[in-house]
């Protein structure tokens, strides 16, 4: 992020970047800029891109309440799409190892799955590496999806509220 800012300030760019010009250029996309955004949040996440930097873009762009909206959208959308990707490439992988302490780490998974993917997104929420390991495990794709969705509900009002308050 601040080698974003460096080279943005030393190049003149920055100068050209309000929030004002952020929200016209938005408002004049319409449903394709919120779809872009679903997009690119979706393949940052499969690049290990910082959700921050998509909430927080979200609320510059569109404020606390849609920007905040929007972007728990887009995480959900993200962390789905990973899923679905790393479980069709990868499989489920985790169930068919052997070793004791990989067993007895996955053991809670299997006996709760809701509760415990819902406890490990309200930690990690976004976290690509989570993605892929829930992924590759024996977890069902309805748990996974209801529990990850509703996991992350506290941390990005959270965040939210920290980008609205620091954008206002």
């Amino acid at each position: 992020m601040v080698l974003a800012y460096v080279v943005a300030y030393t190049t003149g760019v920055i100068d050209h970047f309000s929030r004002d010009d952020l929200r016209r250029t938005l408002e004049g996309t319409g449903a394709i800029g919120v779809v872009a955004f679903f997009l690119l949040f979706a393949v940052g996440a499969l690049l290990q891109v910082p959700p921050t930097l998509f909430i927080g873009a979200a609320v510059l762009a569109y404020g606390p309440h849609w920007g905040g909206a929007i972007s728990f959208f887009a995480a959900c959308t993200a962390i789905l799409v990973s899923f679905v990707l790393v479980r069709t490439v990868g499989g489920q992988v985790l169930v068919e190892i052997e070793q004791p302490w990989v067993r007895r780490t996955l053991k809670r998974l299997d006996e709760r799955p809701f509760i415990t993917v819902f406890v490990l997104r309200s930690v990690l929420w976004v976290s690509p590496p989570l993605n892929y390991a829930l992924a590759m495990s024996g977890v069902r794709f309805r748990d996974f999806a209801l529990a990850s969705c509703l996991g992350m509900i506290g941390p990005m009002l959270f965040i939210v509220a920290f980008f609205g308050w620091l954008f206002e």
